[in-house]
C-alpha cells in the first residue's frame, strides 16, 4: 500500500481512481464493506483518512480511538487498499464547504468514483449530506455510491457501539462488530524489570489515547511475528509497583517467544479475570498473580473444550 502525507506529493496515473473518505476507526465490518466495494470498482482503490479525529478539533475534547493510528493503517492495508492519504484535520480544513473540500481533493486526486458510508457527512457545518453530495457529483462529473449500513441485532454497526462493548469488556460482542477478535497493536517499551524479579517478566505496551476495556487483569494471546503465545495481562496503572500516571498493558506470557520482539506486538483479549487493585506487599501480589495464571489456564481449557464440542470434526481432522 502506498501512503501519502500530502496531497501535493501524489502523482496520478492514467488508471481510473475510486476514492472513499472517512476515519475508519476500528476498521469494523461496516468499514470493511466500504473497502471491499471500493476494490470491486476497476481502478486504483484509494482512501483518504485523518491522523486526528475531527471531533477532537471541532468539540475541543479528545476522542479515544478504538485502534491506534498504526493499527488502523495496518488493518486498512490488510483489506487490500492500493493508496492511502493520511492528512491532519485542521481548522482551515473544517471551514471548507463540501464543494471546496471535494475540489481541493480532486485537484490532486482525480477520482472518478466516490464511495461513502450511509452516515457520511463532511464540510463546514456538516452541510455535505447525501442529497447535497449527489448534487455535487452531477455538477462535478463523478460517480457516487452511498452504501447501506451493515447491521447486527437490527442496529447499524458503528464505532460508538464498539466503544460501548469495550466499556463492558464484552469481547464476544466486540468481535462480532469488528469482524475479528479485539486487540491492541503496540510497540514494546522497556520496563523497569520489576516483573522479572517477581518471576513474571512482562512485555510492556503503551496504550495512550485508546478507548480501553475496564482496568484489570485479562487472559490474552500475544502475536509476535507469526507466533501466538497465551498469557495474562494487567491493563492499568500498576498501583502496587509502578503507579503509572497513564494506563499501560503489561503482558506475561506463559511460554517465552522464540525471539525478542523488535516489531509491534498484537495482544488479543479473551476474558476479564479481576479488577486492578493495590496489594500491601509484592509477596501478596506475587501470590495473586499465581492465582490469576491458574484461572487464565482454566478459562483457556474451558474455551478450547467448548470449541471442540461445537466442531468435533476439526479435532478428528487434526488427529488424522
Amino acid at each position: 500500500m502506498r501512503s501519502f502525507a500530502q496531497l501535493e506529493t501524489y502523482q496520478p496515473t492514467q488508471t481510473p481512481l475510486a476514492l472513499t473518505i472517512g476515519m475508519f476507526d476500528g476498521v469494523h465490518l461496516g468499514h470493511q464493506k466500504i473497502l471491499s466495494t471500493l476494490k470491486e470498482i476497476q481502478g486504483e482503490a484509494t482512501l483518504l483518512t485523518f491522523s486526528n479525529h475531527p471531533i477532537s478539533l471541532l468539540q475541543s475534547m479528545p476522542l479515544l480511538s478504538i485502534t491506534s493510528l498504526s493499527h488502523r493503517l495496518a488493518l486498512i492495508e490488510k483489506e487490500g487498499i492500493d493508496t492511502t492519504f493520511l492528512l491532519p484535520f485542521t481548522h482551515s480544513l473544517s471551514q471548507l464547504s463540501p464543494k471546496a473540500f471535494l475540489e481541493m481533493i480532486r485537484k490532486h486526486i482525480p477520482f472518478t468514483h466516490l464511495i461513502l458510508g450511509h452516515d457520511a457527512v463532511f464540510g463546514k457545518d456538516r452541510l455535505g449530506t447525501q442529497s447535497h453530495v449527489e448534487d455535487l457529483a452531477r455538477l462535478m462529473g463523478f460517480s457516487l455510491t452511498y452504501l447501506a449500513p451493515v447491521t447486527i441485532d437490527d442496529a447499524p454497526i458503528s464505532s460508538s457501539r464498539i466503544r460501548e462493548t469495550l466499556a463492558k469488556a464484552d469481547f464476544k460482542k466486540t468481535a462480532s462488530l469488528l469482524g475479528r477478535p479485539y486487540s491492541i497493536l503496540s510497540p514494546i517499551e522497556k520496563g523497569a524489570g520489576i516483573g522479572k524479579t517477581l518471576g513474571y517478566p512482562t512485555l510492556n505496551l503503551p496504550c495512550v489515547n485508546l478507548c480501553l476495556p475496564p482496568l484489570g487483569v485479562y487472559s490474552v494471546t500475544a502475536q509476535i511475528d507469526k507466533e501466538k503465545l497465551p498469557g495474562i495481562a494487567n491493563l492499568g496503572k500498576a498501583p502496587t509497583l509502578h503507579r503509572n500516571r497513564s494506563p499501560k498493558l503489561e503482558v506475561h506470557l506463559f511460554d517465552s517467544p522464540q525471539k525478542t520482539p523488535d516489531t509491534p506486538v498484537e495482544v488479543f483479549f479473551h476474558q476479564f479475570i479481576r479488577e486492578e487493585r493495590t496489594f500491601p506487599s509484592s509477596a501478596l501480589l506475587q501470590a495473586q498473580i499465581e492465582q490469576d495464571i491458574l484461572l487464565a489456564n482454566s478459562l483457556a481449557e474451558e474455551e478450547a473444550a467448548t470449541k471442540l464440542k461445537k466442531n468435533p470434526d476439526h479435532a478428528n481432522h487434526n488427529c488424522s
